[in-house]
């Protein structure tokens, strides 16, 4: 009997073994094949940015329709949840191969978007991010980056940098490059779980986007919006969103952290945006040679200080009562944050200004410290990001 719960994808050796398991047998057989991917993603998934709930994408993941219906999760993000799973696994799994089901989820996101699915997009976002850390995970550059830029292309053309946005009206003397009022693809969350399912993915591809500028040195889309504000409030836990936790209003999230005048974001998840933001910033600045030579010195002093109050806090989050898996997010938070201090004090560390030369050496080491004290049992052993902080 044909089993529906697979599309038929293109014809190749690829994909061949995959194919001819997924259309013979029965339903039962497949339903657990596939849940033993997804279980082997599960308690990774934090590593590979992956931002939906996890109890509403499950529960879609067991409906017994078949793949396509929008009670299901689309096509493209299941079978890069089934690559990782794949990736993941102890032992080879019988039956199919990675390659197969990185194509199969290459060839249905362009298919998704155009579809009528509900939760396209931000689905379609997951996916994105998904596939860049894969390609982040196996060292190709071009690949990865080209599927970052598309979630950030559909995280900020569909507004979820505009979440929880001041209701301004644009007058007529505002610059048309700083509007505050949304404008955004998506439908009304249904409730305030949703949005902060919304309000995670913002975060997950800017840690994306961010880590990606750390790699490459590169020019940050993200970087541009300190100008014209990001509006969506810091991630917080997911009961949080379940209590109604969110503001009613928020406006310049990153400006106002960077600035020191917010002091909002202390869940685990904000917390390593925040050190995302921190390693950007100084990415980007320390990688411009105008600044450099003849930017304003008070700009270097600032961030300088940013970074150090950011890290002065490190003793208290040490405290968190928190599990395995955000123990973990909260080790890689404070890596990115002394990878943000090297970054910015290196090409003076390069020129022999001692106090440069202190700071950098300084982060390092305590670097070493955090990777050394790291167990064997950790998750951070497979994030993607780990080498390159």
């Amino acid at each position: 009997t044909q089993f529906p719960d697979f599309s038929p994808i293109f014809l190749s050796e690829l994909s061949f073994k995959i194919r001819s398991l997924v259309l013979t047998g029965t339903p039962s057989r497949h339903k657990a094949y596939f849940r033993v991917r997804i279980d082997n993603f599960y308690p990774y998934s934090s590593r590979f940015g992956f931002f939906l709930n996890v109890d509403r994408f499950h529960a879609s993941f067991m409906e017994p329709e078949q793949i396509g219906h929008y009670c299901r999760p689309t096509p493209a993000l299941l079978n890069a949840m089934y690559l990782w799973g794949t990736h993941l696994a102890p032992s080879p799994l019988d039956g199919c191969d990675e390659e197969a089901f990185l194509q199969n989820s290459l060839h249905h996101l362009s298919k998704d978007l155009s579809s009528s699915h509900p939760h396209k997009i931000i689905q379609s976002m997951q996916t994105e991010v998904l596939l860049s850390y894969y390609y982040l995970m196996h060292g190709k550059v071009l690949a990865g980056h080209y599927h970052a830029n598309a979630a950030v292309s559909l995280c900020l053309s569909s507004g979820f940098h505009r979440i929880r946005t001041p209701e301004l009206t644009v007058s007529s003397s505002t610059s048309l490059s700083s509007p505050r009022k949304l404008s955004s693809s998506l439908a009304k969350a249904k409730d305030d779980a949703e949005e902060g399912e919304r309000v995670d993915a913002f975060w997950a591809v800017l840690v994306l986007n961010n880590t990606w500028i750390a790699l490459q040195e590169s020019h940050s889309m993200f970087y541009d919006l300190q100008t014209i504000g990001v509006d969506t409030p810091w991630p917080m836990d997911a009961f949080e969103y379940e209590l109604q936790l969110l503001p009613s209003v928020s406006s310049d999230t990153i400006k106002g952290f960077l600035d020191s005048t917010n002091i909002e974001g202390f869940s685990v998840m904000a917390l390593r945006a925040k050190a995302a933001v921190l390693l950007e910033q100084a990415t980007v600045y320390a990688s411009n040679p105008d600044e450099l030579e003849s930017g304003e010195p008070s700009e270097f002093i600032r961030l300088d200080a940013v970074i150090d109050q950011f890290k002065s806090r490190f003793p208290i989050v040490d405290r968190m009562d928190v599990t395995r898996s955000e123990m973990d997010t909260l080790l890689m938070m404070q890596m990115m944050t002394h990878a943000a201090t090297i970054k910015l004090h290196l090409s003076l560390f390069h020129k022999g200004e001692m106090r440069a030369r202190q700071k950098a050496l300084a982060a390092a080491q305590e670097m070493a410290i955090l990777t050394h004290d790291i167990p064997s049992t950790s998750s951070i052993r497979f994030d993607p990001i780990v080498g390159v902080s």
